[in-house]
């Protein structure tokens, strides 16, 4: 289960980068919300992950 919780906290701190980076109004802003972007869609994946694992022990 702590590794559900630490994927859930990535997708948090990821999500928050992304809004920040929107926010941000700079010539790299595009880069910059790609870049979170990419990183929320791995934040996602992994959680996901992690979460089949815990549904397959049982755990959840």
């Amino acid at each position: 289960m702590h590794e559900v919780i630490q994927a859930a906290i990535a997708v948090g701190r990821a999500e928050a980068n992304r809004d920040v980076a929107i926010k941000f109004d700079s010539q790299n802003s595009v880069h910059l919300i790609e870049q979170a972007t990419n990183d929320l869609r791995t934040a996602n994946k992994k959680l996901i992950e992690e979460i089949k694992k815990y549904k397959a022990e049982g755990a959840l």
